[in-house]
């Protein structure tokens, strides 16, 4: 296992980009300087790069016990650690009528968005979140129903192989963030 030295850097790297983010939030300077969402949406990523790292090592602990399914163990223990407080706070949310961003108004709420935000798969159901913070956990869960494929694929194929694919999907992502930045720069 590498050297958990590194990964607390990461982490502190991450949890500095959100709190920075989530500081000029709560003072009302996000809009006059909106390159800190920038960062504070980086350090979700480097969060996501941090977690999947992690779990590896956790898939691969596992599987040295040999407790079971890997499969199973991994998502059940995912499942109860990110569903019961997200379903909690979707729930509240709605109940309360809390609005989707810090001192917004109130919004209507239909129940495809209700049960698309308590699934977790707003962004692939084209619904919008119950209240913003939840834009991440879609990602984190479509993330660890990838990860263990890819735990099994990296232990098959050489670092050659995955740092190719890895080449690949970034050439495969790049026109998408291209086409989303130029059609959601100002004229």
């Amino acid at each position: 296992m590498t050297d958990s030295r590194n990964l607390d850097f990461l982490r502190a790297i991450a949890v500095l980009l959100v709190l920075v983010d989530h500081s000029f939030m709560a003072a009302g300077l996000a809009a006059r300087y909106p390159e800190v969402w920038d960062m504070g949406r980086l350090g979700v990523l480097i969060f996501f790069v941090h977690t999947s790292l992690v779990l590896m090592f956790s898939l691969e602990r596992s599987e040295r016990k040999n407790t079971g399914n890997l499969f199973r163990d991994f998502y059940i223990r995912r499942v109860f650690r990110i569903y019961p407080l997200s379903i909690f706070f979707v729930l509240a949310a709605c109940a309360f009528a809390m609005p989707q961003t810090p001192g917004g108004a109130p919004a209507a709420r239909s129940a495809s968005q209700i049960f698309a935000n308590l699934l977790l798969v707003q962004n692939i159901a084209g619904r919008t979140n119950v209240i913003s913070p939840l834009w991440s956990l879609p990602l984190e869960i479509q993330m660890y129903v990838v990860l263990p494929f890819l735990y099994i694929f990296a232990k098959r194929h050489s670092a050659t192989a995955i740092f190719k694919i890895g080449c690949a999907a970034a050439l495969i992502g790049l026109p998408y963030d291209w086409a989303v930045s130029m059609c959601s720069a100002p004229l």
